[in-house]
């Protein structure tokens, strides 16, 4: 039961993460040319701002992905600390913003989870192959007595 709830854990996380990148590619369609008068003072238009907002949490969204994924496999996740792996929100200065990881941080955590599933599926072809031959072999025998 417990492989159900977390494939419909990830079925309802995948559909999240694809309802946010729709929000952004209609935000950024909607998103006017930044002139050179505000960018000379040095502001940003609302949308601009709202565009970057769903942008991280889009990050947040696909941080939580994978730290669930992490988990599961055992994998450590990058320290938040570290500027160049993960960032916060910048809504407040609270320190209990929501922490999201940058692209470098998602492709380290990426890798090193395609390096656990290369493990465990080796593992499981050696098994499987080390059990093959000598099924194959008892069969080859079987077809030999019964044949004659």
């Amino acid at each position: 039961m417990r492989c159900w709830e977390r494939y419909r854990e990830e079925k309802k996380q995948r559909e999240e993460i694809e309802l946010q990148i729709q929000r952004i590619e209609l935000l950024s369609k909607i998103v006017p040319i930044q002139t050179l008068e505000v960018e000379l003072w040095g502001g940003l238009l609302e949308e601009e701002k709202t565009l970057r907002n769903a942008e991280q949490w889009l990050a947040v969204l696909q941080t939580a992905h994978l730290r669930r994924k992490a988990e599961r496999y055992g994998i450590e996740m990058p320290d938040p600390e570290n500027e160049e792996l993960g960032k916060r929100m910048d809504w407040a200065a609270n320190q209990h913003e929501p922490y999201y990881m940058t692209s470098k941080g998602m492709r380290l955590v990426n890798l090193a989870l395609r390096e656990e599933e290369k493990y465990r599926w080796d593992k499981w072809n050696a098994r499987i192959a080390a059990t093959t031959a000598p099924l194959s072999l008892v069969v080859a025998i079987l077809a030999l007595v019964i044949g004659k």
